[in-house]
Formats: structure tokens, C-alpha cells, sequence
């Protein structure tokens, strides 16, 4: 998840290319959202899927999202509640786009519903919950490399 922190397009793909032997399955937001010439110019020439975390909040443009990424994360904490990151899954596939469960840092509390709505993702990102000090709700625990519900 690179969270835009690429400003300089020609820069990024070089970095891209020398990096494209390695196992990556897709980049995660490499430039800022308001880059949008930059970004549309980088996915001709990205060797990696490309996908949209910042881009996606309660309100997507799809049309120019399918143009600049490949995929989107959703995070319901970004996307307003439930029923619109549902919606955004959807709209997302309607698209022909991957889609990704993604998190802020948040309790199981919140996790536990992302965890719901796995079933409309090709990709899933929900373990924040594992760098936090202290967890109050404990409804999930990660064994192995898996999420359960406890």
C-alpha cells in the first residue's frame, strides 16, 4: 500500500519496473487522489493491477476509477456505513473492477463487519486489529493466518 506517496509519475513507473520481479499481486494507491492526469497516465505503463484506496470514499466516480485502477479498497469506515460499502462492492464489479475489504486501524467491533461482506471481495485487508494495544470487543481472533469470530 504505497498511500499516495508517489508525486512523480516517471519516477514511480522506474521504481515499478526495477521491483517487477518480485511476487506482487497489485500496487495500492500509488499517487495522490487529486493526481488524476498522472494516474491515468501511469496505468498505461504500470508492470502491476492498480488499485484505489484514497480515491474511494461514500461517494465513487466509477467511471473515471475503471479508467486509473483496476480494483478498489473498500473501507466501510470510509465509505459511510454498510449498505454503501456494499454498494460500493458492487458498483465496483458492475465494473468490471477487483474489489478489496480494506480497514482503518479499528476493533473487532468494526472488523467483524467487513468480515461480512467478504464474500463480494477478491482481496481481503482486516488486521488492523492486531496492532492495537488494547482491544475492548474481542469478537475476532487470527489463527494461522486466518480471521475467526470468537
Amino acid at each position: 500500500d504505497a498511500n499516495e506517496s508517489w508525486t512523480d509519475v516517471e519516477q514511480l513507473i522506474y521504481f515499478l519496473e526495477k521491483i517487477k520481479k518480485y511476487r506482487i499481486e497489485f500496487v495500492e494507491q500509488p499517487m495522490p487522489a487529486h493526481m488524476t492526469e498522472e494516474s491515468l497516465y501511469l496505468k498505461k505503463y504500470s508492470p502491476f493491477r492498480l488499485f484505489a484506496d484514497e480515491s474511494v470514499t461514500d461517494k465513487a466516480d466509477f467511471s473515471l476509477l475503471k479508467k486509473i485502477f483496476d480494483g478498489v479498497n473498500v473501507k466501510l469506515m470510509k465509505a459511510g456505513g454498510y449498505f454503501n460499502g456494499i454498494r460500493l462492492l458492487k458498483e465496483a464489479k458492475s465494473n468490471n473492477m477487483q474489489t478489496m475489504i480494506g480497514c482503518m486501524v479499528e476493533t473487532t467491533l468494526g472488523i467483524s463487519a467487513g468480515m461480512n461482506l467478504c464474500s463480494l471481495a477478491d482481496y481481503v485487508d482486516l488486521d488492523s486489529f492486531l496492532v492495537l494495544k488494547k482491544e475492548a470487543f474481542n469478537m475476532i481472533h487470527e489463527k494461522n493466518g486466518e480471521l475467526l469470530f470468537n
